[in-house]
């Protein structure tokens, strides 16, 4: 089942190396934004360069993509029909659109609700 919006837009980050004297993490884990607390163990504000802050759609699985999609770039709306990746990256994903598939790219994406899609379809 695809994650919420609000899952899919939560602020991650990514451990991309490690640092001096971790036993609490490995490198390549994944952390959401309330987890990096100055009270937690995980050092973000020491080493912040250690941690890659992740675009919503990076390091997700295709069940925890969103069924719907807005399109930054037209401001359109969209029911997606697949997901698509290139050498195992998300790509972004094909659309219905004017009587016609469209692929659009992962940039100009933001996951919607489908309440909003209803809303705001054209």
């Amino acid at each position: 089942m695809p994650l919420s919006t609000e899952e899919l837009l939560a602020t991650r980050y990514k451990l991309i190396a490690d640092y001096p004297h971790n036993k609490y993490y490995s490198v390549g884990e994944i952390f959401k934004h309330n987890q990096i607390g100055k009270e937690t163990q995980l050092p973000y504000y020491k080493y912040p360069h250690l941690f890659q802050k992740l675009a919503w759609y990076e390091e997700r699985k295709i069940t925890d993509m969103p069924e719907y999609v807005k399109d930054t770039s037209t401001d359109n709306y969209h029911k997606v029909m697949e997901h698509t990746y290139d050498a195992g990256e998300y790509w972004g994903v094909k659309v219905y659109h004017n009587d016609m598939v469209r692929s659009i790219y992962r940039h100009s994406l933001l996951p919607i609700s489908m309440e909003e899609y209803n809303q705001n379809k054209k």
